[in-house]
């Protein structure tokens, strides 16, 4: 799980699986975008007729909590794996940001100009129309490529829209970082990092309704770094099974309170903050008590971040190739359209990560630095 460079620990393989799954899960919800129309800029969808309903009706329904599981996994590893790091000024902020630079940037980049070329072919065909999002003006292209288009500076979202996770998490990063230094500076430790930490997850709670994608940052990362420091505490204990069996018994508790309890605000806030935490915190300490038990599958976590940038545009390209073939949206209801789209996805995001992202990486860390980088996985 770590990036090779300062990574603590043994490498949770476990949680690398859980953010595969993550990342396809939000694919799965993004499916809605398929059904769009131009002419009325919404989506006319038949919700039992979209492909496998029975089977991802979880996902049709509620994918959209993937991206806060994403925060929590971050969150979770930041702390756990660069807390003590910062706070003991053995990471700068310069190695910092270079590290998140040279992970998040070149693929951001790189698909942010695919957009902008595919949205203008979409738009030209359909009077002046962008597919899904409409807002593809100079100031969200500013926004998107300084990595601001999430904080809530520009309204809505814009461009490769999914992206406004990624510009949220580039927030938490400033935040960690300056949480961490300062805590290190004026507590010699990490004492203070755990209520600070509570704070910042409360207030995001607080924020969720007047900004919904910073609240959902804030409460869930910070969420996540709780439950990491929690981990590390247990982790240590000479016989942490009767924990690690209560934690997955509070986690199990927290998800069936987020099934039966519905979607009100409360209830939704509970299911981002303990249901997730718990989860994590869970499957983590399944592993530090049977190493290397996700180890074969941990590969599935190299797609998340290419497959959660390069679904959009590949959606725009399979909607168009499908009004050329004169199919329409009655095509994406089909279950052979769904098979052929996630048969171009999977391949194409594992060819992203391998061939682009970890070169591009290692590129611009041994320019930046002078020296070569050797990589793993990295654990945004």
């Amino acid at each position: 799980m770590t990036d090779g460079n300062d990574g603590r620990g043994a490498r949770l393989h476990i949680l690398d699986v859980l953010r595969g799954v993550a990342a396809l899960s939000v694919v799965a919800w993004h499916w809605r975008h398929f059904y769009f129309e131009p002419t009325t800029r919404l989506f006319a969808i038949y919700a039992k007729d979209q492909p496998f309903y029975g089977l991802l009706y979880p996902f049709y329904a509620a994918g959209w909590l993937a991206v806060d599981l994403f925060f929590v996994l971050s969150g979770f590893v930041f702390f756990w794996l660069y807390a003590k790091a910062v706070s003991g000024r053995k990471i700068g902020a310069r190695k910092f940001a270079l590290l998140r630079f040279s992970r998040l940037y070149p693929l951001h980049l790189a698909t942010f100009a695919t957009v902008c070329g595919l949205q203008a072919f979409y738009a030209a065909r359909h009077g002046g129309v962008f597919f899904v999002y409409q807002q593809n003006d100079l100031s969200h292209a500013a926004a998107s490529l300084i990595g601001f288009s999430g904080w809530g500076i520009v309204a809505g979202e814009a461009f490769n829209g999914p992206f406004w996770s990624v510009s949220v998490e580039i927030l938490l990063y400033c935040v960690f970082f300056l949480l961490c230094r300062c805590l290190g500076s004026f507590s010699r430790g990490r004492s203070l990092l755990p209520a600070a930490a509570a704070v910042l997850a409360m207030g995001g709670a607080l924020l969720i309704v007047k900004n919904e994608h910073v609240g959902r940052g804030l409460l869930c990362f910070f969420s996540g770094g709780l439950g990491a420091l929690a981990y590390g505490w247990i982790a240590k204990r000479p016989d942490p099974r009767p924990w690690a069996l209560l934690i997955a018994a509070l986690a199990a508790a927290g998800w069936l309170a987020g099934i039966f309890g519905g979607f009100t605000l409360l209830n939704v806030v509970m299911i981002m903050a303990a249901a997730f935490t718990l989860t994590v915190m869970a499957l983590a300490l399944a592993e530090t008590l049977r190493p290397g038990l996700a180890r074969s599958v941990a590969f599935a976590g190299n797609l998340s971040y290419s497959s959660y940038l390069i679904h959009f545009p590949l959606q725009i390209v399979f909607a168009l190739a499908a009004e050329s073939a004169h199919a329409g949206p009655g095509f994406f209801y089909r279950k052979s359209a769904m098979l052929l789209f996630f048969a171009a996805l999977i391949p194409l995001s594992f060819s992203s990560y391998y061939f682009f992202e970890r070169p591009a990486q290692c590129f611009l860390r041994k320019k930046l630095t002078g020296r070569r980088t050797v990589l793993h996985a990295d654990p945004s």
